[in-house]
């Protein structure tokens, strides 16, 4: 994944946020416990998400020809503060795993100023467009 974006409205404001983001059946990321993200997500708001990755430029002889790569994922769910503090430990878990980094132990002082949203899944589309190998941008070789 390359990027993830985090949409939903209220009071008559669509905002659209970037986000950490992980799977495994629902969707997780962490935010500040205060501020515009988790202001925004009341507990049970819906939400749209956008995931995508293998992004990049396709390029050909003529301009008709050109094209973008591209995988992504677009999805629909509920937004779900996690509350419980096992719960929220193994999501932070996943998403570091996820980046790379090492599991916990987390401490105290970071665990209070990290709130943790979970995003029930309630319908999932994706879409790949691969039709040739992406340019390499430095050589611009295929």
């Amino acid at each position: 994944m390359s990027a993830a974006w985090l949409s939903s409205a209220r009071a008559n404001r669509i905002w659209c946020r970037s986000v950490s983001a992980t799977t495994g059946g629902s969707l997780y990321f962490h935010c500040a416990p205060d501020g515009r993200k988790l202001g925004m997500l009341n507990h049970g708001v819906r939400v749209c998400f956008e995931l995508e990755a293998d992004v990049g430029v396709i390029k050909a002889e003529s301009a008709c020809g050109w094209t973008m790569a591209y995988s992504s994922v677009i999805g629909w769910g509920t937004a779900v503060l996690v509350r419980d503090p096992h719960q929220r430990k193994a999501a932070l878990d996943t998403i570091m795993r996820q980046y790379g980094g090492p599991e916990g132990p987390y401490s105290e002082k970071v665990l209070g100023r990290t709130a943790v949203v979970r995003i029930e899944i309630e319908r999932i589309s994706a879409k790949s467009n691969h039709p040739r190998k992406l340019v390499n941008e430095a050589d611009g070789e295929r």
